[in-house]
């Protein structure tokens, strides 16, 4: 098999192994979490460990972990962690997140699965790996609510039509939202994602809202887009 490689400014990313490949929304994630003050972050559903390596970037001292119950992404990370400038502060493992006892992480970012039609049994890694019924945004929010300490966060990129079952969840697990970014594909167009903040209720605070589209046409990309990500990709 011919190995694929994603080339960033700082660190390449091998994706050939991996279920979940590097694609916009893993970017979109890494680049978008606020996360000040995170000292120990999980990467849950880590895949290829993109989401990963941009937080070893951009959170000089942090310490990241990565999981997946996928075994070859997780050897594909391990190897892309090592090749990275960041290898002594990350850590791949093969876990399932919903297995993971009481922790203490600052922040959990993921880039979860959400498809919950159409695919009754998975048949190729890769559907696995976005099939709701194995790993979704909601057990994200139930299961994260006790992994992070209490003033930490959990944050996911998710289809706009998961926030009511993200809401309800929220409530059960004693979670509120604290920050939301609408994604459009273009200017003019619907919303294609959102990238959600949660966290335990005493410290969500007031929700921050914020949009971003990420091409005013074809091939044109937002300097709000740029900004965010002028830091990873070679083409800004």
């Amino acid at each position: 098999m011919k190995e694929r490689v994603f080339r960033f400014k700082k660190f390449s990313v091998a994706h050939s192994r991996s279920a979940m490949k590097v694609g916009m929304d893993g970017v979109l994630a890494g680049c978008a979490a606020r996360l000040a003050g995170s000292a120990r972050i999980l990467d849950a559903g880590c895949g290829c460990g993109l989401i990963a390596l941009i937080c070893a970037q951009r959170c000089e001292a942090a310490e990241i972990e990565a999981i997946d119950t996928h075994l070859p992404s997780v050897e594909e990370a391990a190897d892309n962690f090592a090749a990275s400038p960041w290898a002594s502060r990350l850590a791949a493992r093969h876990l399932d997140f919903c297995s993971l006892g009481k922790g203490e992480y600052d922040h959990i970012i993921s880039n979860p699965p959400f498809f919950d039609a159409g695919i009754i049994a998975p048949a190729t890694d890769r559907q696995t790996a976005r099939h709701a019924a194995v790993f979704s945004p909601v057990s994200l929010i139930g299961i994260g609510a006790r992994l992070i300490n209490p003033a930490g966060a959990v944050s996911l990129i998710s289809p706009p039509d998961w926030l009511d079952r993200l809401h309800s969840q929220a409530d059960i697990s004693g979670m509120a939202l604290s920050y939301i970014l609408y994604v459009k594909g273009t200017v003019s167009g619907p919303v294609k994602r959102v990238f959600t903040e949660w966290r335990h209720r005493e410290y969500a605070g007031r929700c921050v809202e914020d949009s971003l589209a990420v091409e005013r046409s074809p091939g044109c990309y937002t300097e709000k887009y740029k900004e965010l990500t002028s830091e990873f990709y070679l083409k800004f």
